[in-house]
């Protein structure tokens, strides 16, 4: 029993866990196991942020220890695309979706997603203040870091 490595079983059992959780009826990806092998986790994971099923692309990601970057990045654009700026407010709204986007951030850990394609996206989407707000919002986030 000394002899025996267990990195085999336990990468099948982390395999299994994901294949399991995206068959579930409300995820609805039948992949089999050769499909899984054939292509990787990161073509899954597009897969999954194409659904905009961000949070199970999340926590797969972490089960595989795999980095969140593309699933954050994708998250805050939907995020950003999806609210409507309102004409009345001033810039209450986009004050609060910087704060979400920084809290989510903050909250995964990943300080090397940058900041500029994030505030592209609000720019694009007519959202300049919101545009301006993230910069300085992941500057102080990630002190230290060059972005």
């Amino acid at each position: 029993m000394d002899l025996y490595n267990p990195s085999e079983f336990v990468a099948m059992g982390q395999t299994l866990k994901v294949l399991n959780s995206i068959r579930y009826f409300e995820i609805g990806i039948p992949m089999t196991y050769e499909q899984y092998i054939s292509t990787s986790p990161s073509s899954l994971i597009t897969a999954l942020i194409s659904r905009n099923l961000h949070l199970m692309a999340l926590r797969i990601t972490q089960h595989l220890s795999l980095r969140p970057d593309a699933v954050l990045k994708h998250w805050a654009s939907a995020k950003i695309s999806r609210s409507k700026p309102n004409p009345g407010d001033l810039g209450n709204d986009d004050e609060m979706l910087c704060r979400a986007i920084v809290a989510k951030f903050k909250a995964e850990g990943e300080g090397s997603v940058s900041y500029a394609e994030i505030a592209r996206g609000a720019y694009e989407g007519g959202r300049t203040k919101l545009a301006t707000m993230v910069r300085p919002s992941f500057m102080f986030m990630f002190k230290g870091t060059r972005r």
